[in-house]
């Protein structure tokens, strides 16, 4: 499969958690759309819908909640690791729902496929049809972190072309949706710390923020009071995930890595620096293991 980056890694890690995924929706959707959305119902999918070729530079998570009426929703989170907006995003998320969609009809249909078997010989006769006249609704949230802003249109209909009088009689002919763009790297650092998320959570996104800017290194290492509010929450072993990205994404702090984690050890707790050296270590020796194991496989091909 596709080495995860480590944009990747950390987002999927941090937010496959279904209580951490609910914090990110009520921080990011809009107030009245969140008020539709029962949270306490929130469940994960294993399901990934992004293209292969693209899986380095997306990474996406599925979630069902149930809307206040008793139907099912499909809330998308899109998240886009690109250091600029991609144009035709909104163009991918169309193809995403549809495969959304296309699986959600199998299953159902099979589901009551079952159901209807199971009837049999006993009262009632089960799901009147057998394919879904009604599909769910899908919420197509876009995290973005490119450095300079968001660009990209967010309204499908804003990709098509052609005089503007005839655009505009077709309109009802044609897909039409507006995408839900969460723009990490416009939001000022009050606000992220103002969104009702973990200490954890808003470091998160605090290091996406940065992590395209050519000063990376010193805005991560001025974000000590962060650091150390996550390590309070999740401890300070629970901080290997973002020593790892923090290793991954400033390539510098390797050469010599005693002194320039120093900032890192006091932030979390770990003055001596015993404890972040040894996860150092760790992460040094999975990643050589990894190396032997890639390299064993590309021997034997």
């Amino acid at each position: 499969g596709t080495r995860l980056t480590p944009h990747n890694a950390l987002f999927l890690d941090t937010f496959s958690d279904v209580s951490r995924a609910r914090s990110m929706i009520e921080a990011l959707v809009p107030p009245p759309i969140v008020e539709h959305l029962d949270l306490e119902t929130l469940e994960g999918s294993e399901d990934h819908y992004v293209d292969e070729n693209l899986k380095e530079l997306e990474s996406d998570l599925l979630f069902t909640v149930t809307l206040n009426g008793g139907e099912r929703c499909f809330v998308y989170v899109l998240v886009e690791h690109k250091s600029t907006s991609e144009h035709r995003t909104v163009f991918q998320m169309l193809r995403y729902m549809v495969r959304i969609w296309d699986k959600w009809i199998r299953d159902e249909t099979a589901r009551r496929k079952r159901e209807r078997k199971a009837q049999k010989g006993k009262k009632g006769d089960g799901p009147s049809t057998l394919e879904p006249k009604k599909l769910p609704a899908i919420l197509p949230l876009v995290l973005s972190h490119a450095r300079g802003g968001w660009k990209a249109p967010k309204c499908f209909d804003s990709l098509i072309d052609g005089p503007e009088a005839l655009l505009e009689m077709l309109r009802p002919t044609m897909p039409s949706f507006e995408l839900l763009v969460e723009d990490l790297s416009q939001r000022s650092e009050e606000e992220l710390l103002a969104l009702n998320l973990s200490h954890y959570e808003r470091l998160v996104f605090s290091l996406f923020k940065v992590v395209f800017e050519p000063d990376a290194a010193l805005r991560f290492a001025s974000r000590r009071e962060l650091f150390s509010e996550a390590a309070g929450e999740v401890g300070v072993g629970g901080m290997i995930r973002i020593l790892k990205y923090t290793l991954q994404c400033l390539p510098e702090m390797n050469e010599s890595p005693e002194d320039s984690l120093h900032w890192f050890s006091e932030a979390i707790g770990d003055p001596e620096g015993e404890v972040v050296m040894t996860m150092y270590e760790q992460l040094i020796r999975i990643g050589k293991e990894k190396g032997r194991k890639e390299g064993h496989k590309e021997g034997h091909k």
